[in-house]
């Protein structure tokens, strides 16, 4: 789990910091470069390092750009993107 609250209810990670967490990990599943997700997915490594390290929030679309270039790496059709 990536997201957590301790026992009085405060945040340990935000939620750009654990979906940065997951990016990271599915991209390095896939044994791929941030520059070569950046490529495949149409946008800069650079935008793809600050999403990793919870810097930036992705908009909706970017989240569905990003589940759709897992599941082409993972064969397509109705897979789990992870």
């Amino acid at each position: 789990m990536y997201f957590v609250l301790t026992l009085k209810g405060e945040i340990i990670m935000t939620p750009e910091e654990a979906f940065g967490n997951v990016l990271r990990d599915i991209r390095q599943e896939h044994s791929l470069s941030q520059e070569e997700l950046g490529f495949e997915s149409g946008y800069h490594r650079t935008y793809i390092s600050l999403l990793e390290r919870g810097r930036k929030s992705p908009s909706l679309n970017t989240i569905f750009q990003l589940a759709a270039k897992s599941r082409e790496q993972n064969g397509g059709g109705n897979q789990k993107c992870r």
